[in-house]
């Protein structure tokens, strides 16, 4: 009977003892969710700048660099051609000009390092001469872009 009473005073001591930890931890956890909320928030907007840096990395690594492209075609370019326009889209670019002799433009575009492909856009048309000046040819051409530069 003596061990029976102190077996529940024990039990009674041991569920009164964790009821005192619960509370304790419950008044911890109370006082610390703000903190902990604010944490969490801020872990989150990490997370999500992180995303965003990673996603414009990948854009910039795959980017065309409209510039790069341009200075290729100016240093490909017959010395007596010039554009009048210029239009990059996606993977290729359109572009217009003029040359004494368009099939040139042609030929050096096609050696361009960033340069997959080459084609007429519309006919070749000579422009009328102007006094004192050699006659022209007005070119359009399409060009595909190579995936990577060399």
């Amino acid at each position: 009977m003596s061990a029976a009473l102190l077996l529940s005073v024990a039990a009674a001591l041991d569920l009164w003892g964790m009821h005192r930890q619960l509370a304790l931890v419950s008044a911890r956890r109370a006082a610390i969710h703000e903190q902990v909320a604010a944490a969490l928030a801020r872990a989150d907007t990490v997370e999500s700048a992180a995303e965003r840096h990673l996603a414009l990395e990948r854009a910039d690594r795959t980017a065309i660099r409209w510039s790069e492209v341009l200075a290729d075609f100016s240093d490909y370019l017959p010395r007596d051609a010039y554009l009048v326009a210029f239009r990059g889209r996606a993977d290729s670019v359109g572009v217009e000009g003029l040359a004494g002799h368009a099939a040139g433009v042609f030929a050096a575009l096609q050696h361009a390092p960033r340069v997959a492909g080459v084609r007429a856009d519309a006919p070749i048309r000579q422009e009328a001469p102007r006094p004192g000046r050699a006659p022209v040819e007005r070119f359009a051409v399409a060009v595909r872009l190579a995936e990577r530069a060399p």
